[in-house]
């Protein structure tokens, strides 16, 4: 049974979990056919809370606080979306381009002066990673080279950084989980936080060397534990519901960005604007 991995997922109570593609399994010695349920990196992270953010909760009201974080969480997923697009070697015609939410916009602009300010050349966008081994699995924003260097990118989409700690961690289980699906690629020597401030339409970015990366990897295996400590119990019992409901193992659904700073997931929004894009330019800078 030859099934379509990267796009299935499955959402329960406790978070988003990917399912191990059967060519990994195989990859791994272990039956294809098996069905290897691996959660999220943002769900993971979801077990640690940024004061800041309680904080912002407390001052604005939950209901609030919500609001903001779902229209923020649209506006990521249309930014991701859009950026795949371009990363692609399509271009925006200027119709489409009135049609786009400005803070999307923002986050356009900075993600092309980002670009030009580090002359990136993207090689894999939106890759789906897995860690058997381990046992996670995400969607890492970009693959491509810094001159002569392999290195990665991942975007964050906001008014600021997001927390570099909880970014930094996020990246280097991207990093381990690359390796391990792809062992044969050039080592990744890099990685970059990347804000994309959608207000001013501006960029920063925090660089991790390898070291670093190996640092942050064994600061996000202590988030694990603590989450499968917290998680578990109840994550096997809403995981099978989940599949029961959705028809058995054999459930697909189609897979939605999901925003680390949210914890859930968005809701594919940027497709709509993508579906009558022509190939034509738009300065975006």
């Amino acid at each position: 049974m030859t099934r379509p991995a990267e796009k299935r997922h499955l959402y329960d109570p406790t978070g988003r979990f990917y399912a191990a593609p059967d060519w990994v399994l195989a990859q791994a010695g272990r039956d294809p056919n098996e069905v290897v349920w691996l959660p999220a990196v943002s769900t993971i992270l979801d077990i640690y809370q940024h004061p800041s953010l309680r904080n912002w909760y407390g001052r604005v009201g939950i209901v609030e606080a919500e609001r903001v974080r779902d229209q923020a969480g649209i506006w990521g997923t249309q930014a991701h979306s859009l950026i795949e697009y371009m990363m692609k070697g399509n271009k925006i015609d200027s119709e489409t381009w009135n049609g786009i939410p400005d803070p999307v916009k923002n986050s356009l602009r900075a993600w092309v002066r980002w670009l030009q300010a580090t002359r990136f050349k993207p090689a894999h966008a939106e890759k789906v990673v897995c860690s058997l081994k381990y046992g996670y699995a995400g969607t890492l924003d970009a693959i491509g080279e810094f001159g002569k260097m392999w290195g990665m990118a991942d975007w964050k989409t906001g008014k600021g950084l997001f927390p570099s700690a909880l970014g930094f961690m996020q990246i280097a289980a991207y990093h381990r989980a690359f390796h391990e699906t792809y062992p044969n690629h050039p080592r990744i020597k890099q990685a970059r936080l990347v804000g994309l401030n959608r207000e001013t339409g501006d960029f920063q970015q925090q660089i991790r060397s390898a070291k670093q990366i190996t640092h942050d990897f064994h600061h996000f295996m202590y988030g694990m534990k603590l989450w499968r400590y917290i998680k578990a119990p109840d994550d096997v019992e809403a995981r099978d519901q989940a599949i029961r409901e959705k028809g058995g193992d054999n459930a697909k659904e189609e897979p939605q960005r999901q925003e680390a700073t949210r914890g859930q997931a968005g809701n594919g929004a940027g497709q709509q604007i993508l579906s009558t894009a022509p190939a034509e330019a738009t300065s975006y800078a």
